[in-house]
């Protein structure tokens, strides 16, 4: 499945990248121009956070993607993870076999984390933000998906060591709601429809193993 043609946070338009091809990607990733993550705005970054954005990216450190995508979702400040998705999406262009590392402990992948930030943008006990802020937050989390899935689309059939594959988490929420958020109809507009739009991306991308999956949890009943 190809990438989302949408106009990106940073502006950049969308080509094939030369990495992929080396790799022997046939698929299109989101191309941008060069994050220079001297000029982002690091107030407040914890400083290994910092040294794992600044930190360069090699061959044989696929595992530096899996641990941007953690940071984002272990963090609080939206700021800060907005930051780590583009160096994410860098890491995608310049090395796209990252995205088939695995967690050698949970046996998830980037794209399990990717498709949990979902759930960590929702949570109104740390979302402050506008919709148009959340709106932002969430196309870049679809970018990536996007792009990982153009990369690696196997991995949207590998388990985790929970047994689920990505497609369980964009469909069962782990975020339980608040009180508030019950009392308010739940998740907001735009976490909804990003929701769907993160399913229906999963569903595409792998047919088969969504059928296979919906049979087993239709059995489950």
């Amino acid at each position: 499945m190809g990438c989302n043609a949408s106009k990106s946070a940073s502006g950049a338009a969308v080509n094939e990248t030369a990495a992929s091809k080396k790799a022997g990607v046939t698929s299109t990733a989101v191309e941008r121009k060069p994050l220079d993550i001297k000029k982002a705005d690091m107030k407040g970054v914890p400083a290994s956070t910092k040294s794992l954005m600044q930190s360069k990216i090699k061959a044989n450190r696929p595992e530096r993607l899996y641990k941007l995508l953690a940071k984002a979702l272990d963090n609080k400040n939206k700021s800060i993870t907005r930051i780590l998705l583009l160096v994410a999406l860098e890491h995608c262009q310049k090395q796209p076999m990252a995205a088939k590392w695995q967690n050698p402990n949970t046996k998830s992948t980037p794209l399990h984390l990717c498709v949990r930030l979902l759930d960590q943008a929702c949570n109104s006990k740390q979302n402050t933000k506008s919709e148009e802020q959340l709106d932002l937050e969430m196309e870049l989390m679809l970018q990536v998906l996007d792009t990982l899935l153009a990369i690696h689309k196997a991995a949207t059939e590998i388990p985790d060591s929970a047994g689920n594959i990505p497609l369980h988490y964009a469909i069962a929420a782990t975020t339980h709601f608040t009180s508030k958020q019950k009392t308010e109809g739940g998740f907001s507009k735009s976490c909804w429809t990003n929701r769907a739009k993160m399913v229906t991306s999963l569903l595409e991308a792998n047919t088969k193993v969504s059928q296979d999956y919906w049979q087993k949890k239709q059995s489950e009943l």
